[in-house]
């Protein structure tokens, strides 16, 4: 080869170099962060269960259910764990407790109780993420659950932390075509605000298949199946987008 000719191969072989590292990290990058729905299907999720205060729980359970009845199920303290997500507990002081013969499921917040949804039928409380989508600075629990015998009704909630209140936002049985299936929310949300990277604004909800462990009714695991859509804040209310 004459000599001549090596300097424009030279500038070949670089020109063909940096081309390839360009495009080789975009194209990993975009596969990254927008993974497609069947890349998390089949992925499981542990629930939590534990029996970290319960008897404290119980000892509070039993002065407050002489003045409010929640059903005519026998509650006791063999029968009681602690289901409590850990963001929730760090970032709202609540505590969740569900009953393994009943599925009853209840909020323990600032020494009072509350009923968290309904469960006859169903699994009760399912999951769990802390959320302020009114702003007003304080974090309020979004959650799922399910209930119904006979016909199987999977629910999207908010307990307001201020007022103590339960808010369903989305009811399986009220659409179209009502599926059998539980909903999971994601710990991750699905968009961040720009202003406030720690500032979820969106929070995506898998459909799972639950499986029980040791009979335990408060001791799930979670199979993903899919994504059912997202809860995202519209004028400070939270509103379910199903996945289309």
């Amino acid at each position: 080869m004459s000599k001549k000719f090596l300097p424009v191969l030279f500038v070949i072989l670089i020109l063909a170099f940096t081309s390839c590292a360009k495009e080789s990290p975009n194209t990993s990058s975009n596969t990254e962060q927008t993974p497609s729905a069947s890349s998390i299907q089949q992925s499981r999720i542990t629930g939590d269960c534990s029996k970290d205060n319960v008897a404290k729980f119980m000892k509070e359970f039993e002065k407050q259910k002489l003045e409010e009845s929640f059903s005519g199920d026998v509650y006791d303290e063999e029968h009681c764990y602690n289901v409590t997500p850990e963001s929730i507990e760090e970032e709202t002081s609540a505590q969740i407790f569900k009953f393994s013969d009943s599925f009853a499921s209840f909020i323990y917040l600032n020494n009072q109780i509350y009923p968290l949804g309904k469960w006859i039928g169903g699994l009760g409380f399912v999951s769990a993420v802390p959320c302020d989508f009114d702003n007003d600075g304080n974090k309020d629990i979004l959650y799922t659950y399910s209930y119904g015998s006979g016909l199987h009704r999977t629910v999207i909630a908010v307990f307001n932390t201020q007022t103590m209140k339960n808010t369903d936002i989305y009811d399986s049985t009220n659409t179209d075509d009502p599926q059998a299936v539980d909903f999971y929310l994601s710990t991750q949300s699905t968009r961040i605000d720009s202003s406030n990277a720690e500032k979820p604004t969106s929070f995506e909800v898998y459909t799972v298949d639950v499986e029980v462990l040791e009979d335990n009714f408060a001791n799930l695991d979670y199979k993903v199946t899919g994504v059912a859509g997202s809860v995202e804040a519209k004028n400070g209310t939270p509103v379910f987008n199903q996945a289309q």
